[in-house]
């Protein structure tokens, strides 16, 4: 919706969709081109394929960007498509003017120990087996404030629950494999990197600090858990105009 110069490229996160960007959608039309998608294996997408990679992702992305001529296009990203919109800008880093990211980001840098690698290989060997459970707890134990709206918990639980296993998990798997080498692609940035992050968990800036070439800015949102955009939508536009600001 919208017509203007300026383009926000709306990008969801693991299990959800685009709807969850409908109160940005309706803040931001009158002043921007505002473009909201599912990605494939979500939403109203397709799951005609077997490649569910970040990179095939970053793809799908630019794909977009040229299939519709969007124009200075800022690209936001929830959770783990943060990755997917620096796999794009790697890919591509003419095709957007600015990268936004929202609740990602957190460790850049982190050193993943053996035994943590471990937990998460034994972690993908349960899954398909007992996935409604596990997704549950793990949605319920991370990603959540106290003070997240029930009604809000249950749409989250809800999304995690009904997606398709065999889609969902390979994504995940893949978010993880592509964690490993996040550090050396956030190195190799053409852009400023933007952060809307909630503060239920920390975000280490000392990693920011290091990592980023082209710096970072952090805006921080309190109150919430790991779905700012609709835990707490006024503050978060509010955020956000400050972040475009920044381009």
């Amino acid at each position: 919706c919208g017509e203007a110069d300026t383009t926000l490229l709306f990008i969801h996160g693991w299990n959800i969709n685009k709807e969850y960007w409908q109160a940005q959608i309706d803040h931001f039309c009158p002043r921007y081109q505002v473009v909201a998608i599912d990605l494939p294996g979500f939403g109203k997408s397709g799951r005609n394929r077997s490649n569910w990679a970040i990179e095939v992702y970053g793809r799908d992305i630019l794909q977009i960007i040229r299939t519709l001529e969007l124009k200075n296009v800022v690209l936001i990203g929830h959770s783990m498509s943060g990755d997917v919109m620096l796999e794009a800008a790697r890919q591509d880093p003419s095709a957007m003017i600015g990268l936004i990211g929202v609740d990602n980001f957190k460790e850049v840098g982190k050193a993943y120990s053996q035994e943590e690698l471990l937990t998460v290989d034994t972690f993908f060997q349960i899954l398909p087996n007992d996935y409604s459970n596990l997704v549950t707890d793990f949605t319920e134990r991370y990603l959540f404030h106290e003070n997240t709206p029930p009604q809000i918990r249950q749409r989250v639980l809800d999304n995690y629950q009904n997606a398709d296993p065999r889609v969902a998990i390979p994504i995940f798997r893949s978010v993880f494999d592509y964690g490993v080498k996040e550090t050396t692609m956030i190195g190799g940035l053409k852009h400023k990197l933007l952060l809307i992050n909630s503060d239920y968990t920390p975000t280490d800036t000392a990693g920011l600090q290091q990592y980023c070439p082209q710096g970072y800015e952090l805006f921080t949102i309190s109150g919430v858990g790991h779905f700012p955009m609709v835990e707490k939508p006024d503050e978060f536009n509010r955020l956000m105009e400050k972040a475009l600001g920044q381009l």
